[in-house]
């Protein structure tokens, strides 16, 4: 059945055999079927029901080889599910040759994933760099190197990375699939969009991308690379065009000599680079030979230990990469910002010998500015209507580049940077366009005080414009909406989130409070998920601070109240929320209240007091083996070799007594937690503290050794 892919069918022969299963009379193993049945139900994506099965299955599988594969299944159940810490425990137990090589190689390789999502980047790095000197992975070497530069990128090694990027490109041995070039160009494209801010770069590599795509789209977040290619690729021409219009304004407040001196020193730069190459050709009868790559790969061993790396040692060979490269490349001078520098030439006449140069300072202003080849003394603005006309076209390059940014590439950082450029322009053409962009980008991220700031200056400054008259409409839309049936359904909204009172209440109650916050409703729906967020805080037993507050008790809640230190950060937050958000709330002296509450009862003590801070140790009254006599040993534990600590953070009074107790090491599926805390809640106390200070409670960190559990 499992092979027909008959899953329902399978679920619903095993069920029974399951359920009136007897070890001695029955035909299989139980953890077998279990297996099959975690197989089943995962096929069919019901996580929760595999996850059961596969628990049961770990825990009586005895087959060594059955049961790493049987841990690799779960560990991707178990990921499925959103539990990682757990997943990476069973692809730990992935070991040894009885599991299989791919299982065993794929079960690091999850491990490596897993700590990178969790933010682990140290760990995840040394797995892939392990996998990468293991001579066994051979045939996976090019996705480590690839999974190896992912986590160098974001640690922000991007120079490391960019490196092993190249290095499967261009210096790998083994070939590479299109689907994995693609991801590497793509990813190439990022690095030197984001963090280098090469878009011009950025754009052939997302152009190289999209056309080694099998799929379109898959190897995307949030759009194709080819409209990425599109997208950088059109800010980068802007960008130039810019630059150009920066060389020109910068030249044309030269004198005309030196103008005549700085076009010419480039000119005559350009042609000296391209003299000496003329010269290095000249020996050289060079024409089309496509095998060239190929003949010198040929090059016995022998020969390359005589020349050295890439033959440096032989001017025959160097002479013919040099022509090689000139074939394809042509004239590029070995000059840094050769591309910038050139573009300032060609310039009429020749520089005499008593004409100054250009200064370094001179040639770092070229550098920076145009981007494109000839420019030419009557390309420079004398007047000053040319002037003001290239600096007009130079601010609409601005404001259109800043559009790229904040409506293709999803930049409004950068974007931000740009619009208030062109408002400081004073270009009244250009101004009010940037002033409604800004507007726009601030509501976009719901930064209200950003957005009706820049709104109230465009009405100031351009109050006849289309796009101050576009704000006043929206205002005037919003205001006309009919407010009877906005309240029906706001209504409706806070009755379906407090219907079911769950974990996620208070954020939903926030999150509908702040998207409605122009209605009379919203101050009452805040301050309702402040209450709800100081429920949800009293839940948790690690208590860090007490609140004994009349205020509370008269808004429904227990007058005791325990809180984390982040619960207690949390609500102060929301109360300042509250005050900004909603300054006519009927609750302001209610939320000002509990402030004070909270600042006064909690500033004294932010964290109990720690064992180890007093010098003193937790111990079992009476003793450690009479608390673990009561305990049962796991089944699934039974037979095994089992090292390492179950670690737990309890709280106690001082004459030994337990409030409440959190694990802190991960959970294992073997079940060693709940046996211990089941014989925590009938049976265990500690011998009382001595200590001097008056405190009334401690945190303390106690271990049970795992091998000792069950052991009589």
């Amino acid at each position: 059945l499992l092979n027909m892919k008959d899953y329902a069918g399978g679920i619903h022969y095993l069920e029974p055999i399951l359920q009136r299963y007897s070890a001695p009379r029955d035909f299989a193993p139980e953890g077998e079927l279990q297996l099959l049945m975690g197989e089943y139900t995962a096929m069919l994506e019901d996580w929760e029901e595999s996850a059961g099965y596969l628990s049961g299955a770990v825990n009586s599988i005895n087959d060594r080889t059955l049961l790493g594969r049987t841990f690799f299944l779960y560990g991707q159940v178990l990921e499925q599910l959103g539990r990682p810490g757990e997943a990476i425990y069973a692809y730990q137990q992935v070991a040894g040759p009885l599991a299989g090589h791919g299982y065993i190689f794929w079960a690091e390789m999850k491990q490596a994933d897993l700590h990178r999502r969790q933010g682990n980047l140290d760990q995840a790095r040394a797995f892939y760099e392990r996998l990468q000197k293991n001579s066994k992975y051979m045939e996976h070497r090019a996705r480590i190197i690839y999974e190896l530069a992912r986590t160098l990128e974001m640690k922000g090694e991007y120079r490391q990375a960019e490196d092993y990027y190249r290095r499967l490109l261009y210096g790998n041995q083994q070939k590479i699939s299109r689907d994995l070039q693609g991801k590497i160009y793509y990813q190439l494209g990022k690095i030197h969009s984001e963090p280098y801010g090469d878009y011009g770069a950025a754009a052939a590599y997302f152009d190289t991308s999209s056309t080694l795509q099998s799929q379109p789209g898959a190897l995307m977040t949030d759009r194709q690379a080819a409209d990425m290619a599109e997208g950088y690729g059109r800010y980068a021409e802007l960008s130039q065009k810019v630059q150009r219009i920066d060389s020109l304004l910068w030249l044309s407040s030269q004198s005309k000599a030196r103008q005549d001196s700085i076009l010419a020193h480039t000119r005559q730069s350009r042609l000296r680079a391209a003299a000496d190459q003329q010269r290095e050709m000249e020996p050289l009868t060079f024409a089309n030979q496509p095998d060239l790559g190929e003949r010198m790969s040929k090059q016995s061993s022998v020969e390359s230990e005589i020349n050295g790396f890439l033959n440096y040692r032989s001017e025959r060979q160097v002479a013919q990469t040099k022509a090689a490269f000139l074939s394809i490349w042509g004239d590029r001078p070995l000059a840094d910002n050769w591309r910038r520098i050139e573009a300032v030439g060609p310039s009429a006449g020749r520089q005499g010998r008593n004409e100054a140069v250009p200064s370094v300072e001179d040639e770092d202003v070229l550098a920076a500015g145009s981007a494109q080849r000839g420019i030419k003394p009557e390309d420079i603005p004398r007047r000053p209507a040319e002037k003001r006309k290239l600096e007009q076209e130079r601010v609409g390059l601005l404001y259109q580049s800043a559009n790229i940014l904040f409506l293709e590439l999803n930049q409004p950082d950068n974007a931000k940077v740009l619009f208030h450029q062109v408002v400081d322009s004073k270009h009244p053409e250009w101004q009010p366009k940037a002033m409604y962009a800004l507007y726009e980008l601030f509501a976009g991220n719901s930064q209200a005080d950003s957005s009706r700031y820049w709104a109230g200056r465009l009405a100031d400054r351009f109050p006849q414009s289309k796009y101050a008259q576009l704000i006043t409409e929206e205002k005037e839309r919003a205001a006309t909406v009919d407010s009877s049936g906005r309240l029906s359904t706001l209504r409706r909204q806070y009755q379906y989130i407090t219907a079911d009172t769950d974990s996620t209440e208070a954020a939903e109650l926030r999150a509908l409070a702040l998207e409605n916050r122009g209605s009379e409703l919203a101050s009452y729906i805040h301050f309702e998920a402040v209450k709800a967020f100081i429920r949800q805080a009293k839940s948790d037993s690690m208590a860090s601070a007490t609140i004994e507050s009349d205020n509370l008790s008269h808004q429904g809640q227990d007058s005791s109240i325990t809180f984390t230190y982040a619960g207690m950060q949390q609500i102060r937050r929301l109360l300042a929320e509250h005050d900004s958000l909603f300054a006519n709330s009927p609750y302001r002296k209610n939320v000002q209240l509990l402030r004070e509450e909270l600042g006064h009862k909690t500033s004294r003590a932010s964290m109990l007091p720690r064992c180890r801070d007093f010098g003193v140790e937790l111990h079992i009254d009476p003793s450690m083996e009479a608390f673990l006599q009561g305990i049962e040993q796991p089944r699934a534990a039974r037979g095994q070799h089992i090292s390492g600590s179950i670690v737990y953070d309890f709280v106690v009074t001082v004459d030994g007594g337990i409030k409440s107790y959190k694990l802190v090491s991960p959970r294992t599926p073997l079940g060693f937690e709940e046996a211990l805390e089941a014989g925590f809640e009938r049976m265990l106390r500690f011998k009382p503290l001595e200590v001097e200070n008056k405190v009334s409670r401690l945190r303390c960190r106690f271990a049970f050794q795992a091998d000792q559990i069950g052991h009589h």
